[in-house]
């Protein structure tokens, strides 16, 4: 966990040196890259905690069935039973989701580093 932080912190600081530079191809691919390495962390940081587990064997025995009325879990129980780490997957893909958006704001804004500046 902790080499993946470090990888974090490597992909955050590429792209402020690829907005700063003028890089564009290099800022969107440190940008993929860490939104990837932060999707796969917040997975594996979830995996075995005692809610996912009941999750997982619930979808596992009845992936269609939602849970208690909640229409949501019908839609995504056959994507978390097909998910290599199951729920923990998802709840890495959600992360990465909150971490892009900061990031495409920043970009939107062209705020210098994270959003390229006004470079791009």
């Amino acid at each position: 966990m902790a080499s993946l932080f470090g990888c974090q912190l490597a992909a955050a600081t590429w792209m402020s040196w690829a907005a700063v530079n003028g890089r564009r191809r290099g800022w969107w691919i440190g940008a993929g890259v860490l939104l990837s390495l932060v999707a796969l962390f917040f997975a594996l940081a979830t995996w075995g905690t005692s809610d996912i587990t009941k999750l997982n064997h619930f979808f596992a025995i009845y992936p269609g069935g939602g849970t208690k009325g909640e229409p949501f879990w019908v839609l995504v129980g056959p994507l978390i039973v097909a998910s290599p780490y199951r729920m923990a997957a998802v709840h890495g893909l959600v992360a990465a989701g909150y971490a892009a958006a900061p990031i495409l704001l920043a970009w939107r804004w062209r705020a210098l580093a994270w959003g390229a500046g006004g470079v791009f």
